[in-house]
């Protein structure tokens, strides 16, 4: 699905800074979205 796709660019491109809480906040952002 192009959300879950999203969702993995998110936190990749999150998971490359220094700030993890980025991915955490950008997931849920994503999942509220899906929905």
């Amino acid at each position: 699905m192009r959300t879950f796709a999203l969702l993995l660019i998110l936190v990749a491109i999150a998971a490359s800074q220094p700030h993890h809480w980025l991915s955490v906040v950008l997931a849920a952002i994503a999942h509220l979205l899906g929905r």
